[in-house]
Order: structure tokens, then C-alpha cells, then sequence
């Protein structure tokens, strides 16, 4: 299944003030995860860091997800 389809169909079941607050809170997560991660160095193997640092740099990789739909496909989308 398509994960804008996904997203859309969970977003529709939620009043609008409600889904208008989850997706800026998601934005904001996604985008302060890719901040962290382009400048937090990655742990030693065998750190108890590791782990946090994963999570961090899995969510940073979303960051595609929260782009405008008219910017998909446009010259200045360029993923890293």
C-alpha cells in the first residue's frame, strides 16, 4: 500500500485541528532528528548510545515525507 494513501486514510479519520497538529509535530520531528544526526558523530559498537543514535538517523531519513506534494519530482528535489 501506498504510504501517502496510508497517511491520508489515518489523517481523514482525525478532526482537522487534530491532524493539522500531528502532522506539525511530525515535521518538526523529522526535521529536528535530520539536524541532530547530520552533526551527532555515530557511537562506538559497542555504546549504550547506539541504539538512541539508530532511532535518531532512522527518523532524520524521513525527511522525504514531509515535502510539499507540488515538489515531488521538481528539479530542486534532490535527496541527499
Amino acid at each position: 500500500m501506498d504510504t501517502m494513501l496510508t497517511t491520508q486514510t489515518i489523517l481523514s479519520l482525525l478532526p482537522a485541528r487534530y491532524a493539522a497538529d500531528a502532522v506539525v509535530i511530525f515535521s518538526f520531528l523529522i526535521s529536528g532528528c535530520a539536524l541532530v544526526a547530520r552533526f551527532w558523530r555515530p557511537p562506538a559498537a559497542g555504546s549504550k548510545w547506539v541504539v538512541v543514535w539508530t532511532l535518531v538517523t532512522a527518523m532524520a531519513q524521513l525527511r522525504g515525507w514531509n515535502r510539499p506534494a507540488d515538489r515531488k519530482g521538481d528539479v530542486t528535489d534532490r535527496k541527499p
